[in-house]
């Protein structure tokens, strides 16, 4: 790892080339009527500062126009400036900021991040409150949350991808002698049969058990067991309580199944297969399964906060992986939606058959697909809900994705971000042609 004086001696080159090589703003269709300039002027800048600032106004539009590098007591100082041609209304934009702040301080979030595009063009990241409110640390677009299960979305885009390879069928069964994850040693007794659970249930919630609604979610017990032992552990003490195949119940321990299939099918760790064959091909490189302590905090990752007595670092998130592990900024994971939502551009990274059969409703439930909640609008989308955070994402029939996240919890702030999101879209009504993902 390079030191800080390094890292800031590299910041300092890169501020010197761009006060050379500033990019002009595109030129005006009509050159007798250039367009208005928008432009905003920051001094006094630390080089962090310089970096989140950048972020904040590249997210809205605007580019660098013009950046001075100087000292100030010894410390570095920078002056920039940003302009944009093209930006959103400012009333509307007003109007989605007091949105966002009445849901925050109504649940008493410290921070929110949100990210929208439209017809796979992403045209606003705006990042609301502090990564780290104890530090003041002000949060920026680069910051990343915990999305919860939004990681069953990726994970079943992993199933179908390995289903396009013929490495797997989603009628195959999970476990048996030929099966991706082999005959346990061990059974309960009693119950529907294990060996009867395809991938196919596994990906609707049709599996027949392990759901908290039918009173038991192994994810949230037996800390001390990895993998291996839980999925082990689950199948010699607790059995399945439906047959599977006919009814929903929603299951996180069917998706860390489908996280050991991912491994077993390719011959990787879930975590890596998932970088490079469904992140990366989306332009995707800051993810990764988040820790489980305060001391495992990621790089660029907020501090959550609990209420109700809730503790987000008692958790075994990094086990969760494949149903609710994955840490994103809200840019990334609208980069994901765009990725996957049958549309000409960007391109899709499943086939149009794949991205059919994933968005196409269960029979057990006309409300949920392959990891995905589905309507007859129809729209897409999945939240994630843990101790100290929440989150939606969100695919549109008429083009829309978007993402918010942030870091804490209480009852009812579900529904609420939900509510916000679509608060949001309302309020901007006149979009900017721009793609702030190029």
């Amino acid at each position: 790892m390079p030191s800080c004086a390094e890292l800031h001696a590299a910041l300092r080159r890169l501020v010197a080339i761009a006060s050379v090589l500033l990019a002009p703003l595109p030129s005006a269709a009509d050159s007798h009527h250039p367009p208005a300039v928008a432009r905003v002027e920051r001094s006094g800048l630390t080089p962090a500062q310089f970096h989140d600032e950048s972020d904040r106004w590249h997210y809205q539009g605007y580019r660098l126009a013009r950046v001075i590098m100087g000292a100030v007591d010894g410390r570095d100082s920078i002056s920039a400036s940003w302009e944009a041609r093209e930006t959103l209304v400012p009333s509307e934009l007003a109007t989605a900021d007091a949105a966002v702040a009445r849901f925050m301080e109504r649940h008493q979030a410290t921070a929110l991040s949100l990210a929208l595009a439209k017809d796979g063009r992403l045209v606003l990241a705006r990042a609301y409150g502090h990564a780290d409110k104890a530090r003041r640390e002000p949060l920026a677009p680069r910051h990343r949350f915990r999305i919860a299960s939004i990681s069953k979305p990726i994970t079943a885009t992993g199933i179908l991808l390995l289903r396009e390879r013929n490495d797997l069928r989603l009628s195959d069964k999970a476990f048996g002698k030929e099966a991706l994850l082999g005959m346990p040693k061990e059974l309960y007794p009693g119950g529907p049969s294990v060996t009867g659970v395809t991938f196919e249930h596994l990906l609707t919630h049709a599996a027949g058990g392990w759901a908290h609604d039918l009173g038991f979610d192994p994810m949230f017990h037996h800390p001390g067991l990895d993998h291996a032992a839980l999925i082990a552990r689950v199948l010699r003490e607790h059995p399945l309580q439906r047959e599977p195949g006919f009814e929903h119940h929603y299951s996180n321990f069917g998706y860390c199944l489908l996280g050991r299939a991912i491994e077993s099918a390719s011959g990787r760790p879930y975590e890596r297969f998932i970088k490079a064959e469904v992140l990366a091909p989306c332009g995707i490189h800051a993810m990764d399964i988040g820790g489980d302590t305060e001391a495992d905090r990621k790089p660029d990752e907020v501090w959550y906060h609990g209420q109700g007595g809730e503790d987000p670092y008692a958790m075994k998130l990094a086990r969760m992986d494949a149903h609710g592990g994955w840490i994103a900024s809200a840019v990334d994971v609208v980069r994901f939606l765009v990725h996957v939502d049958q549309r000409p551009a960007p391109p899709d990274i499943l086939r149009p058959e794949s991205l059919s059969r994933m968005f196409k409703p269960s029979a057990p439930s006309s409300r949920y697909a392959m990891g995905w909640a589905v309507n007859d609008a129809p729209n897409r989308w999945h939240n994630g809900s843990l101790p100290g955070s929440q989150s939606i994402a969100v695919q549109t029939h008429d083009g829309y994705s978007w993402a918010a996240l942030t870091n804490t919890r209480d009852p009812g702030i579900g529904p609420d971000l939900d509510q916000l999101m679509w608060e949001v879209r309302a309020a901007l009504k006149t979009l900017p042609s721009f793609d702030l993902f190029r």
